[in-house]
C-alpha cells in the first residue's frame, strides 16, 4: 500500500514538472529516486525564486518606461524649442 502512495506522490511531481525545463518524466524519476518530499520542497522553493526573478524583471520594465517617457517628453520640448527658434 504504501508503495502505491509513493509512486503516487511521485507522479504528482511529475506532473508539477510537466512544464518545467526537465519536464514530466525526469521529474517522475527524480522523485522516485530522491523521495517525493525532497522533490516537492524543490518545486515549491524554485517557484518562489522565479516569482521573484519575474518581480524584478516587471520593476525594470516599469522603470524602463518611465525613462522612455521621460525621453519622449524631453524630444518633444527640444522639437518645440527648435522650431520656435526657426520660425524667427
Amino acid at each position: 500500500m504504501l508503495i502505491f502512495i509513493y509512486i503516487g506522490l511521485a507522479l504528482l511531481v511529475g506532473l508539477l514538472g510537466w512544464n518545467r525545463k526537465l519536464g514530466f518524466f525526469i521529474h517522475f524519476l527524480l522523485a522516485l529516486l530522491l523521495t517525493p518530499v525532497v522533490m516537492l520542497v524543490y518545486h515549491v522553493v524554485a517557484r518562489l525564486v522565479e516569482a521573484r526573478q519575474r518581480e524584478k524583471l516587471r520593476e525594470k520594465a516599469i522603470h524602463a518606461r518611465i525613462l522612455a517617457d521621460d525621453l519622449t517628453e524631453r524630444a518633444a520640448k527640444v522639437e518645440q524649442a527648435s522650431l520656435r527658434t526657426s520660425d524667427r
